[in-house]
């Protein structure tokens, strides 16, 4: 009787630990579904077995994402360089149209030449930061790439001289190309330029309006308590190597005692 009884519990055991050990190699056998890369509507249904909040889904679900290919990135990123057009400008008389020569720009800054070709510029629409204005940039093209001054902009013509102009101002400022620009509606800013390598003087650069009707571009000089003004670009009749930009042609040439003109600056493109 007891001989009979350990027998069947042997027996018992052979057959439990056989069944297990089938079920084993089975379950090792079947291959394994890796879910790193599950559906999106497959984790929301997940989601709501774990009772997941949905921030705590969202971030479940960017972590499950397929990485995105290199160049489906880069295709998807804009860039912050926009696309220019290479012209030259000339000087014109405002009040006739007649031509008094191209702009130059020489060691001694831009200057208006008659024998010259004009001096290549870029330019390109950028958006404005203080007001909704047009406003381009104008990039000087140097023969020398590795030339710092390239902006092409209105600042002082000396240290420590007033940035302020409009009517009733005798006040002038100067044609100058500074080492870096600024932001379309900035306020005058030091910055390293063609006149003043040390950085200490005033200058602006996005402020050019350019007609694309009329081909000519204008400065809208802002004063440091935020106004916009026209700039006007004068020359004196009889030296048009004097060149100055000022709120009030009249009240600059009662003070220099010199006839200037206005000039239009237009643009030709090259291509």
């Amino acid at each position: 009787m007891g001989l009979f009884y350990r027998l069947s519990l042997l027996a018992i055991l052979l057959t439990t630990f056989t069944i297990v050990h089938a079920y084993e190699r089975k379950s090792l056998g079947r291959p394994q579904r890796v879910g790193r890369f599950n559906s999106k509507a497959s984790i929301t249904r997940s989601n709501i077995k774990l009772n997941l909040t949905e921030a705590e889904a969202h971030a479940r679900w960017l972590t499950s994402r397929k990485p995105t290919r290199r160049s489906t990135a880069e295709r998807r990123q804009v860039s912050d360089t926009p696309s220019g057009s290479d012209a030259r400008l000339a000087a014109q008389d405002d009040s006739t149209g007649a031509s008094v020569g191209n702009l130059v720009f020489t060691t001694n800054g831009w200057s208006i030449s008659s024998t010259e070709d004009g001096s290549t510029i870029t330019y390109s629409r950028t958006l404005a930061a203080r007001d909704t204005r047009d406003a381009q940039r104008l990039v000087y093209s140097a023969p020398d790439a590795s030339y710092p001054y390239k902006y092409f902009g209105v600042g002082q013509c000396n240290i420590g001289s007033s940035t302020t102009i409009g009517p009733g101002s005798s006040n002038v400022l100067c044609l100058v190309n500074s080492e870096s620009p600024t932001r379309a509606g900035a306020l005058p800013t030091l910055i390293k330029n063609n006149f003043d390598t040390s950085g200490s003087s005033y200058v602006e650069t996005d402020i050019w309006n350019l007609d694309a009707s009329t081909q000519t571009a204008a400065p809208m000089w802002i004063n440091s308590d935020g106004r916009s003004v026209p700039a006007y670009i004068v020359s004196a009749i009889n030296n048009p190597s004097i060149i100055y930009v000022t709120g009030d042609v009249d009240a600059t040439a009662e003070l220099y005692g010199i006839q200037f003109r206005k000039l239009s600056l237009k643009y030709t493109n090259l291509y």
